[in-house]
């Protein structure tokens, strides 16, 4: 299942402090990415080891 079926997988979850960010691990990566509904878009913010994802938001 790609993010462009489910853009809510199990496991995913919402970035505390921002509006529309969510991020989702994949092994030991991190995937930030914003939803915007309304336009049925995806859009990948950052892929980055898990302790350096968050350092540039």
């Amino acid at each position: 299942m790609s993010l462009a079926e489910e853009p809510r997988p199990a496991g995913c979850k919402k970035l505390r402090g921002y509006e529309n960010l969510y991020r989702l691990r994949a092994g030991d990566w991190r995937l930030i990415y914003a939803i915007e509904d309304d336009q049925l878009v995806v859009l990948i913010i950052e892929v980055a080891p898990r302790g350096e994802a968050y350092r540039n938001l």
